[in-house]
Order: C-alpha cells, then sequence, then structure tokens
C-alpha cells in the first residue's frame, strides 16, 4: 500500500487541476489545449480519440457541436444569414417583382388583401403594410426550419468526405473516419471564429465570405496532415487523396443546395400553401395566371 504522504502520491494530477478549475471558475482547462491542438496539431488530437484518451482533450464530437452552435450564435448577432430567406431568394429586380406576385397570390396574404378598399386614400400604405406582414411571416417560417435542420444538414455534408475516406482506408470504421473528418472541420471553425467576431461587432460582407475561404484552405491544411498522420505516408498519395477531398466540395455544396431547396418547398407548401416551384417558374417569365397556387 503506498504511503500517502509521499511526494510523488501528494502531486496533483491533469485531472485534479482541471476538476479544482472546473469547480473554482467553471473552466475545463482541456478547453484551452484542445483550441491549440486541434488548431495547429490537429494529428495529435485524432490520435488521443483512437487511443480513448478523454483526459486530455474536449472530445471531438462535443467539440464540433460547441464550435457549430457558437459559430450560428455569432452569425445570428451579426445579422448574418443562417438559412434559407426571401431575402435569400431575390437575386434581382425581376426576382423581388416575381416574388411580390407570388405572394399576393398565397391564401395568407390574400387573407390580408382582400379587405383592404382600393378606394381608400391609405390603400397604397395599408397594402404595404400587408405585403410586409405577409413577408415577416414566410421569412419566420423559413427561419424555423433553418434552425430545426441546420444540425441534420450539418452531417448531410459530411458524406462526400466519409465516404473517400472510408474508400482510402476500408479497413477503418466510420465512426474513426468521422472524428477525422470533424477534427479537420473544427480547426476550420477555429480560424473562421475571428473573423465572425469582427464581422459581429463591424459590418463587413467582404469580411465574412474572406473568412469563409481561409477556413476552407485551412481544412484542407489540418486534413492534409491527418492524411499523412494516418492514411498514407507517400506525400503523392496524400496529394491525390486531398485532391479528391477538394473534388467533394462542389458535390457537397450541391447536395446542400438541392436538400435546402427540397426542405424550403415543404416548409412553405406546409405553412403557407406556397410552392417554390411556382416561384421559380414565375422567375423564368412565366404567366403568373397559367401558375397552379
Amino acid at each position: 500500500m503506498s504511503d500517502p504522504n509521499q511526494p510523488d502520491d501528494a502531486r496533483p494530477s491533469r485531472a485534479d487541476v482541471d476538476d479544482v478549475a472546473d469547480a473554482a471558475i467553471g473552466v475545463d482547462t482541456r478547453i484551452f489545449r484542445t483550441i491549440w491542438d486541434t488548431f495547429l496539431r490537429t494529428p495529435r488530437v485524432v490520435e488521443a480519440a483512437y487511443a480513448g484518451d478523454r483526459e486530455k482533450y474536449v472530445p471531438i464530437i462535443r467539440f464540433f457541436l460547441v464550435l457549430f452552435g457558437l459559430q450560428f450564435a455569432l452569425m445570428a448577432f451579426a445579422d448574418m444569414p443562417t438559412g434559407m430567406s426571401l431575402e435569400a431568394l431575390e437575386a434581382s429586380p425581376e426576382t423581388s417583382a416575381a416574388i411580390e406576385i407570388w405572394l399576393e397570390a398565397g391564401p395568407d396574404c390574400q387573407a390580408r388583401l382582400t379587405p383592404l378598399d382600393a378606394s381608400d386614400p391609405g390603400y397604397a400604405a395599408n397594402r404595404a403594410e400587408a405585403m410586409q406582414a405577409c413577408r415577416a411571416e414566410v421569412d419566420l417560417t423559413l427561419d424555423r426550419m433553418s434552425s430545426l435542420t441546420s444540425m441534420p444538414l450539418a452531417f448531410l455534408s459530411t458524406l462526400p468526405f466519409l465516404l473517400l475516406l472510408k474508400f482510402y482506408y476500408w479497413r477503418r470504421s466510420f465512426f474513426g473516419h468521422a472524428l477525422a473528418y470533424l477534427a479537420a472541420t473544427n480547426a476550420s471553425y477555429i480560424m473562421v471564429l475571428p473573423f465572425f467576431l469582427i464581422v459581429a461587432f463591424a459590418s463587413g460582407t467582404a469580411l465574412f465570405w474572406a473568412g469563409f475561404v481561409v477556413s476552407i484552405i485551412w481544412y484542407f491544411v489540418a486534413m492534409g496532415r491527418l492524411l499523412h498522420r494516418f492514411y498514407s505516408q507517400n506525400l503523392l498519395i496524400v496529394a491525390l487523396q486531398l485532391l479528391g477531398q477538394l473534388a467533394a466540395l462542389p458535390i457537397m455544396f450541391v447536395i446542400l443546395a438541392v436538400v435546402q431547396l427540397w426542405l424550403t418547398h415543404l416548409a412553405l407548401g406546409i405553412g403557407h400553401d406556397l410552392s417554390l416551384i411556382d416561384l421559380m417558374a414565375l422567375d423564368a417569365g412565366n404567366n403568373p395566371e397559367d401558375l397552379a397556387v
């Protein structure tokens, strides 16, 4: 039996320090080490996860959920669109006119517009107010749809990359590949967060998109390190594997766009009896009288 008075036994462990910090100030000291190593030493974080070491770092999936939520919170704080909206659909003045016609034909707007008297001097103002209310209701529906589907869409976007990683190393489980992918994604999220913080307190759409591009680049930097550590030591093979990941990027965007448009069509149909297909037909220059609402 060990003597508790011996110095070796009295020395606090890393877990003890984490427990004291968590109890005293509510901070898990692993978060700082997790941020640093995820950003600059991504393979170490994945290696610890593969080894089952839960003391050294915040689990990769939990860290992903925290960063994902923080990213959306900052975007909402900065008034940046986090999903589909009528404003996002207005690509041109012609599209704006089509959206007005489309909304007017919907039953919700019809219920607001029908009681208005065209001979009333305040008709124009009342009509504009009614249309604004219609737009607000539709945007609220789309916002709720986005909040409910953002996480499923995020995991859906992983499929092209995970299938490629599985192809690179068939014997590893999908969960193991998911840890590698999410670790690289976490590194890219850490890169983009400072840009979002700046945009949250100072307007700048260009800065937002610059951060988005830089974060994608950093994802491939982190993924290249992971591929070299866990998938192949051959630099040529790693380069080809990275090219495959790069080719999966537009596929991911296409999948997300198609699914999001379908979800938008579904939400508009259920909530407002509006059809996104009708809007697209209007925007293409078809006669609104030929459209079925």
